[in-house]
């Protein structure tokens, strides 16, 4: 009788990948922590890095993915704000006390056996729908770990299984493809990204068109087939202020496509096949949470249980 071998190291057709929304979920963290700061510095905060560190431990409990790679928004400003200078400009500016950790929290995901990933001028949500395109061109089965609308543009294919893209809440547990998309926004994922070129958003700097709203956008859509086609179509729209509009702000509408549609056909930092499955180092992992005072990973990071069902083994 032999020994069963090892699975192949880099990915092969139906294995499960993890993307992860590492700006989205680390800022949800932050906010869901209560605060925490270094044992050997009480000015150094450390509760983002801690719950990042336990919701990665919970996602590899409860789903069990052979790869799960953090994507995090790229250094510098992203290619949309040079289209649109008012691109995002209105948006916060983060919490001092989560400034400190992003470096951490991308050596510990280092240290976790993950492979953390950004690319210059790009925001997370291109380098997903980068990788989420690739993934499913090797028949790999994607879930994009994130509670962002954006994002559910993405989504395809049936329920599971080699070629299936799906996005899962890291905090709710909920699933979402393209039954739930369509039952939400009253168009399919190919369509949201004119659907939110259509209403515009504000609080993001995209200029829509004045006066459409997701109802009527949902209309249009369904009416004309497309943005193009309600662009093409906006003098015969038979309420006169609504073709108005359109007419005025085609070109508005046209940026806001721009701004809303994810570019999946940039370059991947990091190809497939150079892709490591998700292995973690106990000492890698000692070693991280020592330089914060802390005796091992296990003391830094048993806490409140997962909100998914633990699996066998700690790790």
């Amino acid at each position: 009788m032999t020994a069963r071998s090892a699975p192949p190291s880099t990915p092969q057709a139906g294995d499960r990948v993890f993307l992860v929304d590492a700006n989205n979920l680390v800022h949800r963290l932050y906010h869901a922590s209560a605060p925490r700061f270094a044992p050997n510095d009480q000015s150094t905060p450390i509760n983002a890095v801690i719950a990042w560190g336990q919701r990665m431990r919970a996602l590899r409990l409860g789903h069990d993915p052979a790869f799960l790679l953090p994507i995090f928004d790229g250094p510098g400003d992203s290619w949309r704000r040079a289209l649109a200078p008012d691109y995002k400009a209105k948006r916060k500016g983060q919490p001092d006390e989560l400034r400190g950790q992003w470096e951490p929290i991308w050596h510990l995901s280092q240290a976790l056996g993950l492979s953390p990933l950004h690319q210059p001028g790009l925001e997370a949500d291109d380098l997903i729908g980068a990788y989420a395109n690739a993934c499913v061109e090797a028949e790999l089965e994607v879930t994009i770990v994130s509670n962002d609308s954006d994002l559910m543009q993405l989504v395809r294919g049936p329920d599971r299984g080699p070629g299936s893209v799906r996005q899962l809440d890291a905090f709710t547990g909920k699933r979402v493809g393209p039954v739930q998309v369509e039952a939400k926004f009253g168009v399919p994922p190919e369509r949201l990204a004119e659907l939110f070129a259509l209403t515009g958003s504000k609080g993001d700097g995209v200029p829509g068109i004045p006066g459409i709203g997701p109802k009527i956008a949902t209309e249009l859509l369904a009416t004309y087939g497309s943005l193009e086609g309600v662009l093409d179509n906006a003098a015969l729209i038979p309420q006169r202020k609504r073709s108005e509009r359109i007419l005025a702000h085609r070109d508005d509408a046209r940026l806001s496509l721009q701004l809303t549609a994810l570019r999946v056909g940039e370059p991947l930092p990091l190809p497939l096949d150079e892709l490591e499955r998700w292995r973690p180092s106990r000492r890698a992992l000692d070693a991280f949470f020592g330089a914060f005072g802390f005796p091992n990973f296990r003391a830094a990071m048993d806490g409140p249980a997962p909100a998914e069902p633990p699996g066998p083994g700690y790790w």
